[in-house]
């Protein structure tokens, strides 16, 4: 039976800062296209078996492949410099340098939170806000806890002017410690 096709370029690119999300993407592709037991380790390479090991080293060599295009140039040129590592060795290195960052990693992450891109309003307001709570996302992942109401406060810190009459009507009819982001975004949207 053969494998079914993805496009290697569908799997989101790995920055350093996005593991949770890019590993879902390469975790999917590789389901895909059959080759996550190779990635897991849970499919070793056969001992013996010409047409069996060819297969697993066709697996090896795609999951591989996968792994180069979604990495950033400069996580590919770290990971993959080795060329006689398995797709599990390569994958349980950027797990463990990748999944949860140190508290200095953490902070990092947070920050991009934090002082968030200012909102422009020459460019869709929606996507701008999405990338936001991306990054959000990514800090809550690397294990900072983020009140609703702080989210909504950053989200204040970025909002465009022009929506500041409407920002106010929210924050003059709530309870400061009830506010949340998400009635900031309901109201810029």
């Amino acid at each position: 039976m053969s494998s079914p096709s993805i496009k290697a370029d569908t799997i989101t690119k790995f920055t350093g800062s996005n593991y949770a999300e890019w590993n879902i993407s390469f975790k999917s592709a590789c389901r895909i296209a059959q080759c996550w037991g190779v990635v897991a380790g849970t499919t070793t390479k056969p001992a013996t078996g010409a047409a069996e090991i060819s297969a697993w080293e066709t697996k090896n060599d795609q999951g591989l492949g996968f792994l180069g295009v979604s990495l950033a140039p400069h996580l590919a040129l770290r990971f993959l410099k080795d060329d006689n590592k398995t797709l599990a060795e390569v994958y349980a290195l950027v797990k463990a340098d990748y999944k949860k960052p140190n508290a200095l990693g953490a902070f990092n992450i947070f920050e991009k939170f934090y002082a968030g891109p200012k909102l422009q309003a020459n460019k869709p307001l929606c996507a701008q806000i999405d990338k936001l709570l991306a990054l959000k996302q990514d800090a809550v992942n690397a294990g900072v806890t983020i009140s609703d109401q702080y989210e909504a406060f950053a989200l204040l810190r970025v909002t465009l002017p022009e929506y500041s009459n409407a920002i106010t009507l929210v924050l003059q009819s709530k309870d400061i410690t009830t506010i949340t982001g998400k009635q900031i975004i309901d109201t810029l949207l």
